[in-house]
């Protein structure tokens, strides 16, 4: 499966795992390499369903799940960002900003521990 042209998953997938120990300490300390990786393996099958293909669109995918679960549980707009995801027109990068910025936005930029 080709989720990216120029780049390969194997890549992609530490690119990821870096960020996400850069830019997400604590969920990273909690998740380990394996599980960061198994987060990150979830989110290119999600991705792959929903026809997402882009590195952009992706890396935003994965920051949501991070930010409010895998399924997006822990974001009061759950419902609609599920149904962002499954718009079968929308080019990923536009749904997925989209998503990021009313999902952020509701939140008022704060970042939903995991309980």
């Amino acid at each position: 499966m080709a989720v990216f042209e120029a780049e390969s998953r194997e890549s992609f997938i530490e690119q990821m795992v870096a960020r996400i120990e850069e830019q997400f300490p604590e969920t990273y300390q909690r998740l380990g390499l394996s599980g960061a990786m198994e987060l990150i393996n979830h989110a290119l099958q999600k991705a792959a369903d929903h026809s997402i293909q882009t590195r952009g669109a992706v890396q935003i995918l994965i920051e949501l799940m991070l930010d409010f679960g895998n399924e997006f549980q822990r974001s009061p707009d759950r419902q609609w960002a599920l149904g962002m995801l499954r718009h079968p027109t929308l080019p990923d990068e536009i749904k997925l900003m989209a998503m990021r910025q009313r999902m952020t936005s509701s939140t008022q930029g704060r970042r939903l521990v995991q309980v």
